[in-house]
């Protein structure tokens, strides 16, 4: 348990990583995907955007700029 403690609560501090434990498997993947989509959302990557699939051509003008 002292390890279980130390992963998920002294790295934050340590690393600014994050350690869980999770055995029930889809309990974990939505631990994971919340955590994750909570990160994409402070760095503002949650919004939809367009996608663009750029030719040869259209990447040689993003050079030449």
């Amino acid at each position: 348990m002292q390890c279980a403690n130390t992963c998920s609560k002294s790295w934050r501090n340590i690393v600014g990583g994050k350690w869980g434990f999770e055995p029930d498997p889809e309990k974990a993947t939505k631990l994971m995907l919340d955590h994750i989509n909570k990160k994409r959302k402070a760095l503002g990557l949650d919004k939809a955007r367009e996608r663009v699939l750029y030719d040869m051509a259209m990447r040689r003008e993003l050079d030449a700029v």
